[in-house]
């Protein structure tokens, strides 16, 4: 064999080395992942009726549990995933996780929800007369709201709905 094309042990560790330490250089965009400051962290107050449609259209349904698609009208351009689920309904707490896989993290106060610094946003499908206080507190806890029509019940309500979004 030619002595050219021999390669000695430690050119070949240094090569395999530097192989190696480019995956944890390299982002992990770059393989399709999108990095957790790209992603969306949901967390869902009110799961009964409307609310379980929005978790339905997140995860999938029942057979792809946890699946990292957008939110509503966000389907192409972010990942999303709930992370947190309210509900005063242990059953349906517990029944809105097991569908949504992984484990979310499960309050049953929406203040607690609201504290939660991995949530990101909030979809709110309550009852009417909780949209407008739980929006506010939502926006005053810096998150990114949807909520459920109606938002509001009265014009003083939407007012403050849209003072707390706008600070």
């Amino acid at each position: 064999m030619d002595s050219d094309n021999k390669t000695s042990r430690r050119s070949f560790l240094t090569g395999s080395a530097a192989g190696v330490c480019a995956f944890d250089i390299i982002p992990g965009s770059v393989f399709a992942q999108p990095a957790p400051s790209d992603r969306i962290n949901f967390g869902h107050i009110g799961i009964g009726g409307r609310g379980s449609g929005f978790l339905r259209a997140e995860s999938g349904g029942p057979t792809k549990p946890g699946a990292n698609l957008g939110g509503t009208g966000d389907r192409t351009l972010r990942p999303a995933r709930s992370v947190a689920l309210c509900d005063v309904d242990t059953a349906r707490l517990d029944k809105a996780a097991t569908r949504v896989g992984g484990h979310p993290k499960l309050y049953k106060d929406f203040r607690r929800l609201l504290d939660d610094k991995d949530v990101d946003a909030v979809f709110i499908a309550t009852p009417d007369h909780w949209h407008a206080l739980m929006a506010i507190m939502a926006c005053e806890a810096g998150k990114d709201v949807y909520v459920e029509k109606p938002a509001c019940l009265t014009i003083e309500e939407g007012r403050a709905m849209v003072q707390a979004a706008e600070r």
